[in-house]
This record gives C-alpha cells, sequence and structure tokens, in this order.
C-alpha cells in the first residue's frame, strides 16, 4: 500500500511536469505545507474530511480516501497578472489548469487507486492568505481532492 507521503510526493511531481513546462514563471509546488514559498506558490495540506472519501472506499478498506488540500498562493503586487495567472490555474480547461493536471493520471503515477474532487467548481473561490508577519499578502484559492492509496 502506498504511504500518504508518497502520494503527495506523486501528485506535487505530477502538477510539476503537467503545469511548468508551459510557463516562464517559476511556480513554487511543494510536497507538504509550506507558509514561506516564494510566490506564486502551491503547496498541500491534509485537511477535514470533504464528504468525498466514502465513494473511493475499496471492500474492507478503513476509510475510503485521504482529503488533500492545494493551496494556491500569488503575491497582489501586480493585480491584473496574478489574476490572470490565477484564472488560468484554477480553470478546468487550459496548459495552467490543476485541475487538467490532475485528471491527466488519476492514479498519480500508481500510488493512487484513483483521486476526485466532486462535481461542479471545486475551488473555494477567492481568498486572502496572510504573511509569515500574519499581514493579507496573497491572492489564492484552495481546492480539497480526495485520494485513494494504491494496495498494490
Amino acid at each position: 500500500m502506498s504511504t500518504l507521503a508518497e502520494v503527495m510526493d506523486a501528485m506535487a511531481d505530477q502538477l510539476i511536469n503537467q503545469i511548468q513546462p508551459h510557463t516562464s514563471i517559476k511556480l513554487h509546488i511543494e510536497n507538504r505545507a509550506f507558509l514561506a514559498a516564494e510566490t506564486p506558490a502551491i503547496d498541500m495540506l491534509v485537511t477535514p474530511a470533504s464528504g468525498l472519501e466514502p465513494a473511493l472506499a475499496a471492500f474492507n478498506d478503513l476509510y475510503g480516501a485521504i482529503p488533500i488540500t492545494l493551496r494556491i498562493r500569488l503575491t497582489a503586487t501586480d493585480l491584473i497578472a496574478s489574476e490572470d495567472f490565477f484564472l488560468a490555474l484554477i480553470d478546468d480547461v487550459g496548459d495552467l489548469s490543476i485541475v487538467q493536471a490532475l485528471d491527466y493520471d488519476h492514479t498519480l503515477g500508481g500510488v493512487a487507486q484513483d483521486l476526485t474532487w466532486g462535481e461542479g467548481f471545486p475551488w473555494s473561490g477567492y481568498s486572502e492568505f496572510p504573511d509569515l508577519d500574519g499581514n493579507v499578502a496573497f491572492l489564492g484559492s484552495t481546492m480539497t481532492v480526495a485520494v485513494a492509496k494504491a494496495h498494490s
């Protein structure tokens, strides 16, 4: 069975491999929660259940899937450029789409049985995130992905 760490590593690798080649902007994609990353940043947090997990449960599974929340953060210094890049990341189509990058391989290279983000628009919408000093400095959004780990 795959570990949670292996799943998060594979998810970060898939996002890097599917998105980074399509932009000259250096993305900081982290496989764990990371507060001090340069932006634009995408990191991952294990979060409370989203309600999607039981749908991915296999026979005799203790619980169906693990909820992993992806968090995007961008600086708001150049609001128009940042917002256009942000919209490309949360879109469901396009070379910079996180959804499209995840949809590329639901097994994340074999460490997952499947993943889902439910029906409808998966992102939390515009959110403000504080910097390390607690000041609002970042524009962003979150999306929870339920991942069923592989059993082989």
